[in-house]
């Protein structure tokens, strides 16, 4: 029976020996040079959220205080953190779904890269990315200790139930004479057609 082969076989057939460290030889122009002098850990937390449960989350139905809008400012913040990666992200917020809404496959960048590319704040209100990234962020703010802010606190008076995450906000109807628009809480309203332009 043979062995599956191993990156040492592969460093073996290019000439270097199995007992020379990677540090030993020249960087080549793929890796990079730590200067830092510090030991990396691959996308380590400094916050630890697997111990905090939110109501109905088991159902996929946890109430969402924060309009798309929003989660997307708090996910383009989230991304320019050190050590957290597009898919490390996608990973992290693809696990806190548990019911109807998770998928067979982990998130991918092009569902996010849809989702924040939506300009209207409600704009993406129905999809999983939208749901998860809530309810990773808000996970987040418990552990750290955050209180709600007054957006927040905001949102949970307009929307007691939490934001509609079931029906497609982009429409509505109108009188003549005016046209739609959203506000910062993801409310569809109405302003005269003068106003608009």
């Amino acid at each position: 029976m043979s062995r599956r082969p191993s990156r040492h076989d592969n460093q073996e057939a290019s000439g270097i020996k199995s007992g020379s460290k990677s540090s030993d030889r020249a960087p080549t122009k793929k890796q990079k040079i730590d200067t830092s002098g510090k030991t990396k850990a691959s996308n380590t937390k400094s916050v630890d959220i697997s111990n905090i449960r939110l109501d109905y989350e088991d159902d996929d139905d946890v109430p969402v205080f924060d309009t798309p809008e929003v989660i997307r400012q708090k996910i383009s913040d989230h991304l320019r953190e050190k050590d957290v990666t597009q898919a490390s992200f996608l990973r992290d917020i693809w696990a806190e779904l548990k019911g109807p809404r998770k998928t067979s496959r982990v998130f991918q960048s092009k569902q996010l890269k849809d989702f924040c590319s939506y300009t209207e704040s409600a704009q993406g209100n129905r999809t999983a990315i939208f749901y998860a990234a809530y309810v990773y962020f808000e996970k987040l703010r418990i552990a750290e200790g955050k209180e709600k802010t007054n957006f927040r606190l905001g949102m949970e008076a307009l929307w007691p139930c939490g934001f509609d995450t079931e029906r497609d906000l982009g429409r509505a109807w109108c009188p003549a004479g005016t046209v739609p628009y959203t506000d910062d809480y993801g409310i569809t309203r109405t302003r005269p057609e003068s106003d608009a332009e």
